[in-house]
């Protein structure tokens, strides 16, 4: 739509039926809602990867140690062994850090989704109308609110979107 030189008027945005303000920050509240599952899914199996490769090297280094005191020589070496194939298996885990990480995004994407309900009600309640010119603006500017902090959390979590597991 062009507008006529000089004319102040700021078009209004358009939405057509194919895209309301309403389903488009429906969407993006169901994106942010998918994206801290599979952060939160993604923290579970790495802690449980981590505890079920923690164990069985601790207690076969224990066992070898025991095998030791008790004179079964023959029981240290692969023991010792199968510790150590763990302690490789340990290290090729992500770090605390990345657990850190993870916890952050998660409390920063609940609040983004927070703070965009919040600010969608508020634009609501000020304009009833669903075809006013100010909600479909308002609309546009929490949308570009969380393109931007989107971009901001994934910069630390090191993406931005959702794992392909994720069904869209």
């Amino acid at each position: 739509m062009t507008m006529p030189a000089g004319d102040s008027v700021t078009p209004a945005p358009s939405f057509g039926r194919d895209l309301e303000p309403e389903k488009a920050l429906d969407a993006a509240i169901e994106h942010l809602e998918r994206w801290a599952r599979a952060i939160s899914r993604r923290s579970r199996n790495e802690l449980w990867a981590s505890i079920l490769l923690r164990v069985p090297a601790i207690l076969m280094a224990a066992g070898a140690v025991a095998a030791g005191l008790t004179g079964r020589a023959q029981l240290m070496v692969p023991l010792f062994g199968g510790a150590a194939l763990f302690s490789v298996a340990i290290a090729t885990l992500p770090r605390v850090t990345a657990f850190a990480q993870h916890r952050r995004g998660l409390g920063d994407i609940r609040e983004l989704e927070s703070e965009l309900v919040e600010q969608w009600h508020k634009v609501r309640i000020a304009y009833p109308d669903r075809s006013s010119r100010q909600r479909g603006a308002h609309a546009l500017e929490l949308l570009e609110m969380v393109g931007a902090r989107r971009k901001e959390i994934g910069g630390y979590l090191g993406e931005a979107e959702p794992s392909s597991g994720v069904r869209r």
